[in-house]
């Protein structure tokens, strides 16, 4: 069968989805994997396969993503070797099929929220795929962004080497809006609309757990099992997020909530941990999508709409900036 994707802009409730999704009998979910990001990195873009096979296959199985997955690299490369093609799609499958068959389950989904912006390249890979998309409201999803250790990092005390303007809550609270409106605004917008989407909201799961997996499920062709709701163990729930060592605290928190039962505890709380200018920012940015989605702005325009707006512009630059030195700095080192 072919795999099945879970998208949806970050903090949407894909690691909660994943981990009801792994508790079926027959199904399979990755952590995630990021691979088409890393195929665009090496030119998928514009051609089919790598331009050096054995050094992509090298860096790849080196990749923290990639060991992520707990799969064996011999596995996979015999699965590519078999099909008899080294490109990226060939490559991708593998790692699914072999995901598979460590668990002994016969239907792997991938679970990689950005992975929504390459849903084309998905559904011309896998033509018979389905994807998940998760939705939840912007102010939550900003919220509970600003309590991840890639934001709260950044946030941190100043470093020399660190980015100016990240250090200010503003600019990730409109960043974060920005890229929830990019997501569920504009790529994702008319998903309900596709029969290959099925969109998940985030309130409803959390609120009618069953009803919500059974429609799930018949949408994957598969039978609704009540095990999908005990408590999960959390060592099924392993997460990216434990790539950094330092996050470590964090992620075992976060796995642990997502093998929990399932709680609508989290839903609104954006109300204790925005201030009223932040919300009025995320629904400035948010808000034309918010409405037509069922999430009602509550506040009015915030002018620091224009300071988070000034403050992305001028972040973009920066990077531009940094990127322009590194890139100076790797052609002297190479001489």
């Amino acid at each position: 069968m072919p795999p099945f994707f879970i998208v949806g802009s970050g903090r949407s409730g894909t690691t909660l989805l994943r981990s009801l999704l792994a508790a079926h009998s027959r199904i399979a979910v990755t952590p995630e994997t990021h691979f088409m990001k890393r195929a665009d990195r090496e030119g998928a873009r514009s051609r089919e396969a790598p331009e050096d096979f054995d050094t992509f296959w090298r860096d790849l199985v080196a990749w923290s993503r990639f060991r992520e997955i707990d799969v064996d690299p011999a596995q996979v490369l015999a699965r590519i070797k078999a099909q008899g093609r080294r490109d990226f799609r060939t490559v991708f499958a593998a790692m699914l099929e072999a995901y598979g068959e460590t668990t002994g389950k016969p239907r792997v989904g991938e679970k990689t929220p950005g992975h929504y912006r390459y849903l084309d390249r998905i559904f011309a890979w896998f033509p018979d795929t389905r994807v998940l998309v998760l939705r939840r409201d912007p102010r939550d999803v900003v919220a509970s962004h600003l309590n991840a250790p890639w934001v709260t990092d950044q946030m941190g005390p100043p470093q020399l080497c660190a980015p100016i303007v990240r250090r200010l809550r503003t600019y990730h609270v409109a960043e974060r809006a920005l890229l929830w409106r990019q997501a569920n605004g504009e790529i994702l917008a008319d998903a309900e609309s596709d029969p290959r989407l099925h969109v998940v909201i985030y309130e409803a799961l959390v609120d009618r757990p069953e009803e919500e997996l059974r429609r799930i499920c018949a949408f994957l062709g598969e039978s609704y099992e009540p095990d999908m709701l005990a408590p999960r163990e959390d060592s099924t729930i392993s997460t990216t997020d434990t790539i950094r060592v330092q996050w470590g605290d964090w992620a075992g928190t976060h796995r642990t909530r997502a093998a929990a039962s399932v709680s609508a505890g989290s839903v609104g709380r954006w109300r204790e941990r925005l201030s009223p200018d932040e919300v009025g920012l995320i629904e400035s940015i948010c808000g034309p999508a918010m409405a037509r989605q069922g999430y009602r702005p509550e506040m009015p325009r915030s002018p620091r709409r224009f300071l988070g707006q000034a403050l992305l512009h001028v972040g973009l630059a920066e990077d531009q900036v940094r990127q322009l030195i590194a890139r100076g700095k790797a052609q002297l080192a190479r001489g």
